[in-house]
């Protein structure tokens, strides 16, 4: 649409040109017809401008509903699956309960006591999958290194340092990590309330560091996100000290200001004091 305007307005340019021509010497006319073209001209560029802007408005606002009805729906399905993990913690707990009541007092001592040893597992279990933690999660505590290839320059040779990985965990490690602690939070065997849900956790961590390219995957966001909080943990030690010498500084300054040329001695005597 656009551009058969700017046809037309070029067509009807070349008439009044064509027209114009006995009226060579009328510089005035020429002028304003040549001004009239460009005023239409802008005219339509602002137009197209304008709904060019108001297109990528409306795109980004069914962008921004979009993202807000999947936060909203992942929100309904995280809240979903925390009643249901109650509902079934609260249904072991119970039925943990009535079994007490069979027992003796012997045997109940012993139950009670395993299920705080239960308890210790899967708290730890699920607090390592909160943190996102799957290695912590297996019960595996992960020390790899990982170094960047780097090239080394001395004089006319260069050599080329490949990518280089330490105390890299192997898929086997995984595997037995996997094997035993599925065993101690299975809700056959522990007595746990929220064991259903180390479990369920458990099982997660396994699919992704089992599987080779999942777990790349996530070593390198742990990667990222690593190095991210250690910027910014550097940059707010660095905040703190600039605020501190800041503070230091104006308290030197106003002390001088305060005792001048004394300043220096009561400073002097007051090191000495202390």
């Amino acid at each position: 649409m656009f551009a058969s305007r700017r046809c037309f307005v070029l067509i009807l340019f070349c008439l009044l040109t064509v027209l114009s021509i006995g009226r060579a010497n009328d510089d005035n006319y020429m002028r304003e017809v040549i001004e009239e073209a460009q005023e239409y001209m802008e005219d339509e560029m602002a137009d197209h401008d304008y709904l060019d802007r108001k297109r990528l408005e409306k795109e980004e606002e069914l962008k921004q509903r979009q993202e807000q009805l999947k936060y909203d729906e992942q929100q309904l399905l995280a809240e979903q699956q925390r009643q249901e993990n109650e509902r079934i913690q609260r249904e072991r707990e119970a039925a943990f309960q009535a079994e007490l009541q069979r027992m003796s007092e012997d045997k109940r001592k012993e139950a009670i006591r395993r299920k705080k040893q239960d308890g210790k597992v899967v708290r730890k279990v699920l607090k390592a999958a909160e943190r996102g933690d799957h290695y912590g999660t297996l019960g595996i505590r992960n020390f790899e290194l990982q170094f960047p290839s780097a090239s080394l320059n001395f004089g006319k040779w260069s050599f080329r340092l490949p990518k280089l990985t330490l105390f890299r965990i192997s898929s086997k490690v995984i595997r037995r990590a996997y094997r035993n602690m599925a065993l101690l939070v299975h809700p056959d065997k522990n007595r746990d309330g929220r064991a259903v849900q180390a479990f369920v956790a458990v099982e997660n961590a396994a699919s992704i560091l089992g599987d080779d390219d999942e777990r790349e995957k996530y070593d390198a966001e742990r990667l990222l996100l690593r190095k991210e909080r250690t910027e910014a943990a550097r940059a707010l030690i660095g905040t703190s000290v600039s605020r501190v010498m800041t503070a230091t500084n104006r308290s030197i300054s106003t002390f001088r200001r305060v005792l001048g040329p004394f300043a220096f001695p009561v400073a002097i005597i007051g090191i000495l004091i202390v």
